[in-house]
């Protein structure tokens, strides 16, 4: 099935919108929705969203996977329509893609957020005993490390942590690397 875009009120169906807004009407909030027939426990069901389904459905990254911006309840059938009819639901979900930051539940919109490096660490071998070492620094910014025995290596020297340089400012560590964004909500028009 080709997908074709339907233009109505001067938007396409399928067409994705940022807003600060909340909701837009003729427009579903792409934060966890559903749409689906009459009767499937969709969040927005009835024939009035199935131009958006059959859209939706011949995505080639319509998959069953959690996480995935568009997600089908179970395995795809032969066709949209025999999906429709079967109360199968697609949910439209961008609140773990960083285009801009999807507003989460505890974000204020518009609110901004500073660019972080994912924390992570490193191991320094060396085969000396010595535990100071010019030009390295450890994530207190001495340098010197812990000794860790190794065998094979010798000396392992542990160094997990931030990197502190006045010259630079302090590292915004987090659980993931990211631009500076802001908080704001994605749409697609049905």
């Amino acid at each position: 099935m080709a997908r074709v875009l339907v233009k109505t009120a001067g938007f396409e169906i399928g067409e994705i919108k940022a807003s600060t807004a909340t909701t837009l009407p003729g427009w579903i909030c792409c934060d966890g929705k559903s749409i689906g027939n009459t009767g499937s426990g969709a969040d927005f069901e009835g024939t009035l969203y199935q131009t958006l389904y059959n859209f939706l459905w011949a995505l080639p990254g319509l998959s069953v996977t959690a996480g995935e911006p568009f997600q089908i309840s179970s395995a795809k059938g032969a066709d949209a329509l025999s999906d429709w009819t079967a109360n199968k639901i697609i949910t439209i979900d961008f609140r773990t893609y960083k285009f801009l930051k999807q507003k989460g539940a505890s974000d204020n919109m518009g609110t901004p957020q500073s660019d972080a490096l994912q924390g992570h660490g490193h191991t320094v071998r060396t085969n000396t005993s010595s535990g100071s070492f010019a030009g390295i620094k450890a994530g207190n910014g001495s340098t010197s490390f812990n000794k860790i025995a190794d065998p094979a290596w010798g000396q392992a020297l542990g160094w997990a942590g931030q990197y502190i340089d006045a010259g630079f400012g302090a590292v915004r560590v987090d659980s993931e690397t990211r631009p500076k964004n802001v908080a704001i909500n994605y749409f697609i028009k049905f």
